[in-house]
C-alpha cells in the first residue's frame, strides 16, 4: 500500500486545500500521514489519515490577532510587515517542520511528501542523502480579484483584470 505524508502550515486556507486529497487517498487504500497544526487534528481524523502534530515551536493559530501575539509587528507598515510574516510563520517554524518529517520518515517510510509551497521544513528533505521519498511541492490557486489583491500588494489597482 502507498504511503503518502502530506504536509501544510497551520493555517485554515493552506490545511482545508488538503483535506480533500488526503481524504481521496485514505479511501483508495494509501496510507496516509498528515503533518500539521493540532488545531486541525479532528478535521484531519475525519478524513481517514493519520494527524502528526506539528512541535510546539513551529505551531501557532491563524486565528490570534498578529499584532497582539507579536507587539513589535503593529510598528511596522507595508513590506517590512509582510517581511516580518514571512519570517515569523514560514521560515523560522521550518526547523520543528524539518524534524517532525524526518522522525515520520525514520520510523515509517513514505513513497511521497506532498508539501504546502510555505511549508518550509520540507525543503530541507533535498539535503538529505537520496532515498526512496520523493518530496514535492504542490501550488494551491484560488479565486481573487486581480485589483484588489495588487492594491494590497504594489498599491496600484488595474481596472480591467479579474481572475
Amino acid at each position: 500500500m502507498p504511503s503518502v505524508i502530506l504536509a501544510t502550515a497551520p493555517i485554515h486556507g493552506h490545511v482545508n486545500a488538503y483535506l480533500p486529497i488526503a481524504r481521496h487517498l485514505a479511501n483508495r487504500g494509501d496510507e496516509v500521514r498528515f503533518v500539521t497544526g493540532s488545531r486541525f487534528a479532528d478535521a484531519v481524523a475525519v478524513t481517514g489519515a493519520r494527524h502528526v502534530p506539528l512541535p510546539s515551536e513551529s505551531d501557532f493559530d491563524d486565528r490570534e490577532d498578529v499584532n497582539s501575539a507579536c507587539p513589535e509587528r503593529a510598528k511596522l507598515r507595508d513590506a517590512r510587515a509582510i517581511g516580518f510574516d514571512v519570517e515569523q510563520y514560514f521560515v523560522r517554524p521550518g526547523r520543528g517542520q524539518y524534524e517532525v518529517l524526518t522522525a515520520e520518515l525514520a520510523s515509517e517510510p513514505a513513497d511521497v511528501v506532498v508539501a504546502d509551497p510555505v511549508f518550509v521544513g520540507a525543503a530541507y528533505l533535498l539535503s538529505l542523502p537520496r532515498r526512496a521519498v520523493l518530496p514535492c511541492w504542490s501550488a494551491v490557486t484560488f479565486r481573487c480579484r486581480w485589483r484588489v489583491a495588487t492594491r494590497r500588494l504594489t498599491g496600484w489597482a488595474s481596472r480591467r483584470h479579474r481572475c
